[in-house]
């Protein structure tokens, strides 16, 4: 294999692990807690128990998730070259310390902060545009 094939195959892969990061991000923050909420109204018929299925289900589900999505972030950052510094924490670090250049943000980062800001976008506007308030039910 010639060394710009190998280099093709490595770009591809490290595409492909971006490509998962970023839809396993959106994912995490959209699809895991809709799915959950569907299969609570499937589960239960009264509202105490669907609640409880929903918040014991859901971030026991996001939790492995967001497992799943780190050894996938490590595949890429292996893959795709980046360099896995050491970091030291900010309360080790002196206030006067030399100043270094910040390094870039990792993808999974981004895709992270990125979804997270769109969840509650859309859970605002569903919030605030759609959100019926059925209330108790009268005797």
């Amino acid at each position: 294999m010639t060394a710009a094939a190998a280099r093709g195959h490595h770009r591809l892969a490290s595409g492909l692990l971006a490509a998962c990061i970023v839809a396993g991000s959106f994912t995490l923050w959209l699809g895991i807690p809709v799915a959950w909420l569907w299969l609570a109204s499937r589960i239960a018929d009264e509202y105490p128990t669907f609640f409880v299925v929903a918040l014991l289900g859901c971030p026991l589900t996001m939790a492995a998730f967001g497992l799943l999505l780190a050894r996938v972030n490590s595949a890429y950052m292996r893959v795709s070259g980046e360099a896995r510094a050491a970091r030291r924490t900010a309360w080790l670090r002196s206030l006067s310390g030399e100043r270094r250049p910040r390094r870039p943000r990792a993808l999974l980062d981004m895709s992270m902060t990125v979804s997270v800001l769109v969840a509650l976008v859309l859970l605002s506007i569903w919030f605030l545009l759609y959100a019926t308030n059925y209330g108790p039910p009268t005797p």
